[in-house]
């Protein structure tokens, strides 16, 4: 039997059920924080669309990042697209770790003998975008920095001064 007459097990892509793996996952990851996010959000009154709470604006994020997941899990089976490859972790851990520093700063934390103090959004907010930026190893020293203030500065003339939310800036040095 020569090389040509052997038949390989792979079925095309046109023909598989599911025709692009990668969206498929990446639809289904979307579906399940969309839900995390709205169910998270169960406990915060609405309001309505005249005079929006609390709650609304993470609901509606949580409905379309599900809407959109919904959407990628469509195009996975009937577009053809890439399947699976390795996933790399240094964007997951940086991007996670940014994430959770950013949490455990701006209002500190109490886990038994281990405290952290508020740090405020003048803290929380450059380490976050740090060690986001981490994640894709061509960013330049400088441009972090000047990324991270900027954005800072944005948050808190956005957030403090314009929506007046009472998000810490530095309770370290303002007492408060």
């Amino acid at each position: 039997m020569a090389a040509d007459d052997v038949q390989h097990e792979t079925t095309p892509p046109e023909s598989r059920l599911i025709r692009s793996p990668q969206n498929l996952a990446a639809g289904l990851l979307l579906l399940v924080l969309g839900g995390i996010g709205f169910f998270g959000a169960a406990g915060v009154d609405i309001g309505t669309l005249a005079e929006f709470g609390a709650g609304m604006v993470p609901r509606a994020v949580a409905v379309l990042v599900a809407l959109s997941g919904i959407a990628l899990i469509a195009l996975g089976f009937v577009t053809p697209g890439p399947g699976l490859g390795a996933w790399p972790l240094r964007g997951l851990v940086c991007i996670l770790g940014a994430v959770m520093a950013f949490g455990l700063t701006l209002r500190g934390f109490d886990l038994g003998p281990l405290r952290l103090p508020p740090l405020g959004l003048a803290v929380a907010g450059p380490l976050a975008v740090t060690l986001a930026a981490l994640a894709d190893p061509q960013t330049r020293a400088h441009e972090i920095l000047i990324f991270a203030a900027g954005l800072t500065g944005l948050c808190v003339f956005l957030f403090r001064f314009l929506l007046r939310l009472p998000i810490p800036i530095a309770p370290w040095a303002l007492g408060y």
